[in-house]
């Protein structure tokens, strides 16, 4: 049986992104979508991966 090759991540449109609250850290639905919510004393850039419901699919990437 063979897996299918992965395809490259999509990058989202600014359009489907809005800006968060900084709490509480983690993912949090809010109503309208989920809110992501992270911290790093020393990060210079973060990148969200969305997956698949089996968590073996990358579907997309954001970078925030």
């Amino acid at each position: 049986m063979s897996k299918k090759k992965p395809t490259a991540p999509q990058i989202l449109t600014p359009s489907r992104i809005r800006e968060g609250l900084p709490f509480p850290l983690g993912a949090t639905w809010d109503g309208l979508g989920v809110n992501f919510a992270i911290f790093s004393a020393n990060a210079t850039k973060v990148e969200l991966c969305l997956f698949d419901t089996d968590g073996e699919t990358e579907l997309e990437r954001i970078e925030l």
